[in-house]
């Protein structure tokens, strides 16, 4: 599931597995993308848990 506020250019994603998914549980993502003019889009930051390794920073 994704959900996020889109402010132009930029957005701010939240990344969640599906519940019934148990292989995807302990997958919590949070983005912060840029979007160009082309429709393109590119990952400015990164933070959140992956596989109980938790992650972040800005790339």
């Amino acid at each position: 599931m994704v959900d996020g506020v889109y402010e132009n250019p930029s957005s701010e994603l939240t990344l969640t597995p599906d519940p019934s998914d148990p292989a995807a549980q302990g997958i919590r993502l949070r983005l912060r993308v840029l979007t160009r003019e082309d429709r393109s889009a590119v990952v400015q930051g990164l933070s959140g848990s992956l596989g109980g390794q938790i992650l972040g920073g800005d790339l």
